[in-house]
């Protein structure tokens, strides 16, 4: 999935059908990727009231929930992917990040929540590309949520948008008898992952062409100086004659 498609009309239906394109090619991996997934998340269930086995689960669905992403992510940029990666790609390093910046990203929220409804839904968007920052670009826990804001500038809607239809296809998973939901996951979390690297795309290309225009503008001015300074000459020149 090269092509940037956030940006285009209709991107909703085209990213979804360009990650159902790219499940299907990968289907046996995701699918497997997500019973594991999902199963981790059902087991400690069975242990009762246990607090050591609560936080021990915990750790480990971060850290699958991590690795999932981060296969997904490989797969939208044109990679191949196995099934191990998903316990080997997250670092401890990861998991603490990923964990304190979804701890600020949720203190952050509340607070908007708690003054005006409407500046919580704006954070909500604003700080949703922080985990994947920290997976894919290494960016530190208050760099992760700086740039999530920045590259979801102006795209808060379209990421409503993009959440909404995942939603409904997370729940028609669910209702097509509960197994449908191992095919639905890895569409939604393939639609989260094209959503980010569109944003990223689209953050880059913003800054190459910010970057372009003032060099533009000063060979202008460099040019208007020499032609003035041309003039000058050749009027002092016939003067002089």
């Amino acid at each position: 999935m090269e092509n940037i498609l956030l940006n285009q009309k209709g991107y909703g239906t085209k990213i979804l059908k360009a990650s159902y394109n790219l499940f299907k090619k990968n289907w046996k991996t995701l699918i497997l990727m997500s019973v594991v997934l999902l199963a981790l998340q059902v087991i400690p269930e069975f242990f009762g009231e246990s607090y050591i086995i609560a936080i021990v689960s915990s750790i480990i669905n971060v850290i699958v929930g991590l690795g999932f992403m981060y296969s997904v992510l490989s797969l939208v940029d044109g990679n191949q992917i196995s099934f191990k990666e998903m316990f080997t790609r997250p670092s401890i390093k990861d998991v603490v990040f990923v964990f304190l910046a979804s701890l600020v990203a949720s203190i952050l929220t509340l607070i908007g929540y708690i003054l005006l409804i409407v500046p919580g839904i704006i954070l909500t968007f604003g700080l949703s590309q922080a985990t994947y920052l920290i997976i894919d670009k290494k960016a530190g826990i208050i760099e992760s949520l700086k740039k999530s804001w920045k590259i979801t500038n102006g795209y808060k809607w379209r990421i409503f948008v993009i959440g909404f239809r995942a939603g409904l296809i997370a729940i028609a998973g669910l209702l097509a008898l509960g197994v449908g939901i191992f095919v639905a996951l890895p569409i939604v979390y393939l639609m989260y992952a094209k959503t980010y690297r569109d944003l990223v795309l689209l953050s880059e290309n913003d800054q190459a062409t910010s970057t372009d225009v003032p060099e533009t503008q000063n060979e202008s001015i460099e040019s208007e100086e020499v032609e003035i300074e041309v003039e000058e000459i050749l009027e002092g020149d016939q003067t002089e004659k």
